[in-house]
């Protein structure tokens, strides 16, 4: 629910609130009331012309949990507009995704506690509260002497097209490529394993889910048959979602054998706040991932400081994660992530072949790090 205009007629009592209130409101009132982060919390209060979600006086702080519809262009101008009036009152806004409530709770958590710890420190001796992972250094870890590596999703249609891609792929400088089984139309139980035998640098096996732009009208019991083949097969790295079937899920990672998992995370609509986004890369952690990977849609220059602020807490934590930013705005992230501390970042064969918005060519990505002088001799 979003802060709406004022009604003077607006009568409601507990009982109807909490009726009223979404599963993901619900939800988030169980975590922040009665002083469970140590400051009152009100729920639909109101505020001038508004009514909040809910509103913390000590803090100053307003929370405000958003559906889909906010994503559209006009409802994010009437947000701007709002969030506007309540500052000019001295008030913070925190606006979180319905979904990252529902699903990550914990870097819900931390993003509402570090503000409030922010605003309010501890008194001396308090402990803190909440995950964050490492602070962030002075303008973020940067690591020149990393060698920078791509991968190259392959998007071919058939088996034959998708061997001549991985040939090129590589001729271009390619560190690894990504197979996208579900690209495939003719794929069949020999398909992957022909597929790893030919291929000369590591390989990702992975079979999009559709609600994560995958290609194929599969349920989930028919997608993971290929992904377990991958395992079987000892494909050097599986990428399995974090929001897959749990159980099926679960189950790969357990029979993984000698090829390492990555567990992925896709928003094509925005990018969350930092303490979202470190929660959701424990989350794949804490699943079983060998590597973490995080893609999310840039709005702004700001999303994609959010990454290389997360790729510092990752780097100073040594884990492995591949994050970036998705969209024209997103390119920053893909240049440059490397040497933030990613794992590797993606760059299509050629115009037209991404598995994302947003990638640039291998050539157009190597030219900008060869003129740039980002990286060391290795590249």
């Amino acid at each position: 629910m979003t802060i709406q205009p004022y009604r003077s007629d607006l009568k409601t009592n507990s009982r109807e609130l909490r009726s009223s209130m979404t599963d993901a409101e619900s939800k988030l009132w169980r975590l922040i009331r009665r002083k469970q982060m140590g400051v009152s919390f009100y729920r639909q209060k109101p505020l001038g012309k508004y009514i909040a979600d809910f509103y913390c006086p000590k803090a100053e702080l307003v929370i405000e949990i958003d559906g889909g519809q906010h994503w559209e262009v006009h409802q994010q101008e009437n947000d701007r507009v709002r969030d506007a009036a309540l500052a000019k009152q001295g008030l913070h806004v925190i606006r979180l995704a319905n979904n990252d409530v529902l699903t990550h709770m914990e870097g819900v958590y931390t993003v509402i506690k570090e503000y409030i710890d922010k605003k309010i420190p501890p008194a001396f001796g308090e402990a803190r509260q909440g995950r964050l992972g490492p602070p962030l250094q002075k303008g973020g870890t940067i690591n020149p002497s990393m060698k920078a590596q791509v991968c190259v999703p392959i998007t071919a249609g058939t088996v034959a097209k998708a061997l001549a891609a991985v040939k090129k792929a590589v001729e271009l400088g390619a560190d690894f490529v990504e197979f996208r089984l579900d690209y495939l139309e003719d794929i069949s139980s020999h398909t992957i394993p022909e597929l790893l035998a030919d291929c000369p640098v590591p390989s990702i096996m992975t079979a999009r889910s559709a609600a994560e732009g995958g290609k194929w009208d599969l349920t989930e019991s028919e997608r993971f048959v290929f992904l377990r083949q991958a395992v079987e097969c000892g494909a050097p790295f599986v990428d399995v979602e974090l929001r897959s079937d749990a159980v099926l899920r679960d189950e790969l990672i357990a029979r993984k054998g000698a090829s390492r998992i990555i567990v992925s995370y896709h928003d094509f609509l925005i990018t969350p706040d930092i303490g979202i986004l470190w929660g959701i890369f424990e989350e794949e952690l804490s699943v079983g991932a060998d590597v973490g990977k995080i893609a999310t849609m840039a709005l702004s220059d700001a999303d994609v400081q959010k990454i290389r602020e997360l790729l510092s807490r990752v780097h100073q934590a040594r884990k492995d994660c591949i994050a970036l930013c998705m969209g024209d705005k997103g390119t920053a992230s893909r240049i440059n992530s490397p040497a933030w501390g990613s794992y590797l970042t993606f760059a299509a064969l050629e115009k037209g072949l991404g598995s994302a918005p947003g990638q640039l060519t291998i050539s157009d990505l190597r030219l900008i790090w060869q003129k740039s002088r980002m990286y060391n001799p290795q590249v």
